[in-house]
């Protein structure tokens, strides 16, 4: 299946956190999901600007592969896949299916050396917000804990406005946007290389 998604993200503290969930999700209880992100140990699919991973949310596993467009606006490409893929070695390419392979390939990206460089766990808030989804995240990865605030929306322009009134209802400060698997990819080079 091949999607596209609009969202708007931003870190926030454990104070903004508290302040959200308890203003937004009083009444709504988090699920649990971890991410398994996968690469060649040069990175090159982060090289590319590319994340692929596979997440588990309540005993499904979904294989997906991003590729940003534009700022904003991202196409992802998803298939469920069996369990059994986490105890592999490295991820064979019938695993990945002819989408993601295509994508990958057309990137010189070396498809034979794909394996599972780490995890990361989040707690995750979600409810239906003007027209789109909002979504606050607390995610665990190696010895980190962050937060995140995202907007889903149908289009760039709604979710923009729709993001930047609950940012500036809590008086909160944007930031770069730093997706989590790049978050996650951050910590990992600093570990690999001191």
């Amino acid at each position: 299946m091949i999607e596209t998604e609009i969202e708007f993200k931003n870190l926030i503290t454990n104070n903004e956190f508290k302040q959200i969930r308890d203003s937004f999700f009083i009444d709504i209880a988090p699920f649990y999901q971890t991410n398994f992100y996968i690469d060649t140990d040069d990175l090159q699919i982060r090289n590319h600007i590319l994340m692929l991973r596979i997440r588990e949310v309540e005993d499904r596993f979904v294989l997906t592969l991003k590729v940003p467009n534009d700022t904003h606006v991202i196409t992802e490409y998803h298939q469920i896949i069996d369990e059994e893929i986490l105890k592999q070695a490295n991820i064979a390419e019938f695993e990945l299916g002819a989408d993601i392979i295509n994508v990958l390939k057309e990137r010189d990206i070396d498809t034979t050396a794909l394996k599972i460089q780490g995890q990361l766990e989040t707690i995750r808030y979600e409810r239906t917000y003007k027209n789109g989804l909002l979504v606050l995240d607390e995610s665990h990865y190696f010895d980190e804990i962050d937060y995140e605030l995202e907007y889903e929306a149908k289009n760039v322009s709604d979710g923009k406005v729709v993001f930047n009134e609950i940012l500036d209802h809590f008086d909160i400060t944007r930031t770069e946007e730093v997706v989590k698997s790049e978050r996650f990819y951050r910590k990992l080079v600093e570990r690999k290389h001191g």
